[in-house]
């Protein structure tokens, strides 16, 4: 077999290969569905609690916190960049960052039972889910809370509060 013909059966070869793994869901990410998603997410849980649970970084990417807050809370169109936010807790707390830990949990626990301390600012398309219905512990909302009061907010080139544009 010539050099030509070598090149050719292994493009081929690849090209089936390639097909069969999306075939199967190569390339897709895993459905929640899925019993083996499940009993892996499941053990990465235990895993993490016997190892002293996950961080209030890692609880805040896991509970997709990021889907309307953006990655490491930058904001975007679903929620306010949350560096911008935390300011306001401390001052509400006359800088007491205890006070403002605790006010931010109570806030976290039950969203539509808290009023709001941002007036006047962009209104979201969906409303902040409760810490159970993310599924938080105390203990993990704890954690959440202190990794969100310690933001830092965006500098001004990144677009201020990411308030998606409104």
């Amino acid at each position: 077999m010539d050099a030509k013909a070598r090149i050719t059966l292994g493009l081929l070869a690849g090209a089936a290969l390639a097909g069969t793994a999306l075939g199967l869901g190569a390339g897709r990410p895993p459905s929640p569905t899925n019993p083996g998603v499940a009993a892996i997410r499941a053990e990465i849980e235990k895993s993490a609690r016997a190892a002293g649970g996950l961080s209030g970084r890692d609880l805040f990417v896991e509970r997709r916190c990021v889907t309307c807050h953006g990655t490491d809370g930058t904001g975007g169109a679903m929620g306010p960049a949350l560096g911008v936010v935390m300011p306001e807790y401390l001052s509400a707390a006359g800088g007491d960052e205890r006070e403002a830990k605790r006010r931010l949990v109570e806030y976290l626990r039950e969203p539509q039972k808290v009023p709001v301390l941002r007036k006047g600012t962009m209104r979201y398309p969906n409303p902040m889910p409760s810490a159970k219905g993310l599924g938080l512990s105390e203990e993990e909302l704890e954690r959440v809370a202190d990794f969100v009061l310690h933001l830092k907010p965006p500098s001004v080139s990144t677009g201020g509060d990411g308030g998606g544009g409104k």
